[in-house]
């Protein structure tokens, strides 16, 4: 009689509750001997776990196969890093991130884009200047030094570059007025001034009566 109906008695069947257990049974590398000659995956690769992460380095070893079996921190279950190892044995590295237009892994992993006084971007695996942050400006256009004009207190380029201040830039930033007048062409500030000149030197009516009445 057989418990698993496998066609063996429990006189020769060494686990008559598993119908793929038995004398006629192939062996398979599960940790059973599955055909009951009281030996346990004979013919199956030798198992090892060198790192002791848990994973064998061979198949048909019941785990992943450990595609690094020298380092415990390289296994299939592991996290991918952006290091251009393949952490997680999927046989690509670095899976996941993006090297063409992520400003802190540009072109390659742990590569970050920086520029003084300014937003970085990744551009085709190429850092380039993004934006200014607010109150500095890039004005000699060099990405190499970044926006390297402090608009706030430069009297050269006040409020934006090439606005000369009157004065001290701090103060004066926001008259707007003020700084029209300190960039306009010279010949024109002149010009502003020369009716107001004449104005002063010339005399009124009222001024002219008096005198022709001494």
């Amino acid at each position: 009689m057989t418990a698993d109906a496998d066609a063996y008695t429990e006189a020769t069947d060494c686990n008559d509750n598993n119908p793929g257990v038995n004398p006629g049974a192939a062996e398979t590398c599960d940790g059973f001997d599955n055909n009951c000659d009281a030996r346990v995956d004979e013919g199956c690769a030798s198992c090892t776990d060198a790192d002791h992460d848990g994973f064998f380095a061979q198949t048909g070893c019941l785990t992943a196969v450990d595609c690094n079996d020298t380092d415990d921190t390289i296994r299939p279950n592991a996290a991918e890093l952006c290091n251009g190892r393949d952490d997680n044995c999927t046989g690509v590295a670095d899976e996941g991130f993006d090297l063409t237009s992520n400003p802190a892994h540009c072109a390659a992993c742990d590569h970050a884009c920086s520029f003084v006084n300014a937003v970085s971007v990744c551009v085709d695996s190429v850092c380039q200047l993004g934006s200014c942050n607010s109150g500095f400006a890039n004005c000699n256009t060099d990405a190499g030094d970044g926006c390297e004009i402090n608009t706030w207190t430069n009297a050269e380029n006040c409020g934006s570059c090439g606005m000369r201040a009157c004065g001290d830039c701090t103060r004066r930033r926001s008259a707007s007025p003020v700084r029209a007048a300190c960039n306009a062409p010279r010949a024109i500030q002149t010009a502003t001034r020369i009716p107001l000149t004449v104005a002063r030197l010339t005399p009124t009516p009222t001024r002219q009566l008096r005198r022709l009445r001494q």
